[in-house]
Order: structure tokens, then C-alpha cells, then sequence
């Protein structure tokens, strides 16, 4: 069967990029460049702020548009092209409904992460690649309070990251802020983390405009990814694809299973489907 794939979207947390290695390997970059020099289009679709994802661009020599923060940046050559963000009433009253529960919490704006230094979680800060010593270039804002941090990211907060201490946690905070269900769109975005962006604002919708403006065919878009947040863009995707360690929603959404992260399930895709 021709699959005739001309754009690709590439998850990168646990899909494109080795959960606890933290590395892009060589078999993976060859498949994306081999993508490439056939005419393939090839972008990333996470949900970093584009700092935390810049790396990973560069390295896999990405001239196109980037789908950050689950959608609501979209960035090329690093300029943002087009951002949604969550209104300053609206993230003050998730911040204001979350009084009382111990879990970190971000808040993505601009160019920079806020939160405050109780908000400092080991397992989070070594996947973004956060080393000791090299704070002032790090894309990290510390702010003593939450009430000191609504100042500084209002009217701009792209994304809200909540990261839970347990699943069940996770599940208890889903359950408060259901009351947002209408105006804000809540996901998972792999472990017990939560992600929230403004309603409709989705990798899904972000990948139908970036193909769009290219002039691509939804069926002739291939998208890879492994969680909740993936999902609506492997309902768009013609090719829609997960690593075999996706998460049961983000299955159900696929039609195609390669290997898993780890095994280089990407360059598997893209050897199955494009070359």
C-alpha cells in the first residue's frame, strides 16, 4: 500500500526521545533525514515550551513550523508565528481551585517556565535537561509565590503543567477541575503529569493548520506519538502511528503500532511508511 506521506509530526517525550537516556539516537536522526531527502516535510509536535524543545530541533535540522506547548506556539526559526493563550482571570482561577493540593506546578509563558522553588521536581527538571550551575541561561523563572507569579505570566500563559505525586492524585485533580471542562482543554501528557491549554487548542488542530499553510492533505500526514496529549493529532493524521509503550488512550486512537521508544520505533515508522 503507498502511503504517500509528504508532512510528518514527531512526538518527542517517550516517542521520539529516550525517556531515561534523554537522547536522540543516530538510528532515529538517519530515518528523519532520509525522510527529508526524499521531500518529506518533518516537524515536531510537543508539549515543551519551544526553549525545552529547541535542542531536539536543531539537531534533527527542522526548517519548518514547531508545534510547542500542545499547540498554543507555533514557532519557526525559533520566532513564535501564532500563539492561544489562557486568559489571566481564567489561569488565576485554576491556581486559586488548586489551593491545598501538594503537586508542582508551571506555568509555560513566553519563552519561560514560572513557578516557585517548591515547585523544583528531580524527575521533571532532569527531562528538560536542567543542570545545577547553569540557571541564568535556563529557561526557568523562580517567583516566591503563586500570587507573585500570576503578575508575570498573565494574559500570556500558554500552557499550565501540573505534576501529580500519584496516579490517583493525578485522577483527583482531573476530577477538580472539571468545572473547566467548557473553556479549557485537559489532557495527559505521559506519567501523572496534567496539561492545560485554552479549549480546542490541541496538537490536533495546531498539526490541520501547519498542514494547511503548506498546502498538505490531512491524508497525507503522518503523526507519531504515545499519550493522551497525541491523541487528537492521530485522529487528524492519515497515517496515524504509536510506539508499542503508548498509553492505552493514545492506541485507541492509532491505527499503526511500531516498536517502542526505546527500540526506535520512529525510525521503524518512518521506514514502513515513508521510504
Amino acid at each position: 500500500m503507498d502511503f504517500d506521506v509528504k508532512l510528518i509530526a514527531l512526538d518527542l517525550d517517550d516517542t521520539l526521545i529516550d525517556p531515561i537516556r534523554q537522547e536522540l539516537t543516530e538510528e532515529n536522526r538517519r530515518a528523519v533525514r532520509a525522510a527529508k531527502e526524499k521531500g518529506v516535510l518533518v516537524t515536531v509536535a510537543t508539549g515543551r515550551i519551544y526553549p525545552f524543545a529547541k535542542k531536539w530541533v536543531e539537531m534533527l535540522d527542522i526548517d519548518m513550523k514547531v508545534i510547542a506547548s500542545n499547540g498554543a506556539d507555533l514557532r519557526k526559526d525559533g520566532k513564535s508565528l501564532h500563539r492561544e493563550t489562557i486568559s489571566g482571570d481564567l489561569t488565576r482561577q485554576v491556581f486559586q481551585r488548586l489551593e491545598g493540593h501538594e503537586l508542582f506546578k508551571f506555568a509555560f509563558s513566553g519563552d519561560y517556565v514560572y513557578c516557585t522553588p517548591q515547585d523544583k521536581n528531580k524527575e521533571l527538571f532532569t527531562k528538560w535537561g536542567y543542570m545545577k550551575g547553569e540557571e541564568y541561561n535556563f529557561p526557568l523563572r523562580f517567583v516566591d509565590s503563586w500570587a507573585e507569579v500570576l503578575p508575570h505570566v498573565e494574559g500570556d500563559t500558554q500552557k499550565i503543567l501540573l505534576w501529580s505525586t500519584s496516579g490517583r492524585q493525578q485522577q483527583l485533580i482531573r476530577k477538580e477541575l472539571e468545572g473547566f471542562a467548557d473553556v479549557l482543554d485537559i489532557v495527559c501528557g505521559g506519567g501523572v503529569n496534567l496539561e492545560i491549554t485554552p479549549k480546542g487548542v490541541t496538537k490536533g488542530a495546531a498539526l490541520k493548520r501547519v498542514a494547511k499553510e503548506y498546502g498538505i492533505a490531512m491524508e497525507n500526514v503522518m503523526a507519531v506519538g504515545d499519550s493522551e496529549n497525541d491523541v487528537s493529532m492521530l485522529q487528524v493524521a492519515g497515517v496515524p502511528i504509536v510506539v508499542a509503550n503508548a498509553q492505552p488512550e493514545a492506541k485507541a486512537a492509532a491505527i499503526y503500532e511500531v516498536a517502542t521508544c526505546e527500540e526506535n520505533g520512529v525510525a521503524q515508522a518512518i521506514r514502513r511508511f515513508v521510504l
